[in-house]
């Protein structure tokens, strides 16, 4: 059966990538025009999920969330090299990896089987951009995916336990840096 194109239009693609179609992340991806789309998507979802933001710190908020998705792009994007030498440049990783992070921004409100589904959905549209972006297997994406939440997993344990056994004590931070 053939592909219908969906276009450039915002709700199409969203549906698309809720709908777990095959190659629309590279779509999305190969657009330049689709970053606005991508943010677009992260801050309506992330605003939905927490309420529509009415504070002067909005715009922090919404950067302060798109932290962890910067830390996963440069993640899966050094992971993939496992595979490839040719690995697709930040941008069309990050408009597509906006777009696989929405649902769990929405499910992620909803008490305790929102934020399990919401995990869930975005692990298989997470593998789904690495797939697309990389043109790699399933099999071969979730290793890639698995390699960088693992490193997340071990510098956020790192760093707890240094924070747990007071290694590190930001009251002697000037002293560290020989200030």
């Amino acid at each position: 059966m053939k592909e219908r194109p969906r276009g450039p239009s915002i709700l199409r693609r969203g549906v698309a990538v809720l709908s777990f179609e095959r190659g629309i992340f590279e779509e999305i991806a190969s657009d330049r025009g689709a970053t606005r789309q991508a943010l677009a998507v992260f801050v309506i979802a992330s605003s939905l999920a927490g309420g529509w933001p009415d504070t002067p710190w909005v715009l922090l908020n919404w950067t302060v969330a798109l932290l962890p998705v910067t830390i996963r792009i440069f993640l899966f994007k050094l992971a993939s090299r496992i595979f490839l030498t040719d690995v697709p440049a930040y941008m069309p990783w990050f408009r597509a990896m906006l777009f696989a992070s929405a649902p769990w921004a929405l499910l992620g409100a909803v008490p305790v089987v929102g934020s399990t589904m919401g995990t869930l959905y975005v692990f298989v549209l997470e593998v789904g951009v690495i797939r697309d972006l990389c043109r790699i297997s399933t099999g071969r994406a979730v290793i890639t995916w698995l390699i960088a939440t693992l490193a997340i997993a071990a510098v956020a344990a790192l760093a707890t336990t240094l924070i747990l056994f007071r290694i590190i004590d930001l009251g002697d931070l000037p002293a560290l840096l020989g200030s």
